[in-house]
């Protein structure tokens, strides 16, 4: 029988503790991974759930909502740029996602989905006017939202009325 000297003992017990660290940190790592997801993904629906939140509490800026995806040209300049803050805060919770996405915060399908909301709202003659005025300061965002574009919106915003009627 061998015997094994104390220097090989302390050289077995300590790879064996590296090896104990780098499992627990792939575990803390995942988690962590995991956390930021959840974070994120929350982040982004508060952001949505304020602007809805805004426009459902307002009936004059859901009009302006409307009446500016429809036909823009019935904005007046102050409603214009009441329906332009609003298309940025819905492509700034976009883009957040497309970051999230481009880190690796964030999988494919949660992109996707964020993406064809997105989309959705920028098909709309008021969303291609905006989105055709503030391209270039978004270019790489607005750019990975073009496979997306050209989708008919699967919710009807006018809850089915004509926005002449509003």
């Amino acid at each position: 029988m061998k015997k094994i000297d104390l220097g090989q003992t302390i050289a077995i017990l300590a790879n064996i503790g590296v090896i104990a660290g780098i499992v627990f940190l792939a575990i803390e790592v995942r988690s962590s991974r995991e956390a930021n997801q959840l974070q994120s993904a929350s982040a982004n629906a508060e952001g949505f759930n304020q602007v809805n939140l805004v426009m459902a509490a307002n009936p004059g800026l859901s009009r302006i909502f409307v009446v500016g995806m429809d036909d823009p040209d019935r904005l007046n300049n102050i409603e214009a740029a009441q329906f332009a803050n609003l298309m940025r805060a819905i492509t700034n919770q976009g883009g957040q996602r497309w970051t999230q996405y481009r880190l690796g915060l964030i999988d494919e399908v949660a992109w996707e989905r964020s993406a064809n909301q997105i989309a959705q709202i920028l098909s709309t003659p008021g969303g291609r006017e905006y989105l055709e005025s503030n391209r270039a300061a978004s270019s790489e965002y607005f750019t990975a939202l073009e496979p997306y574009m050209g989708q008919e919106l699967q919710s009807n915003f006018s809850l089915g009325r004509d926005p002449a009627d509003f």
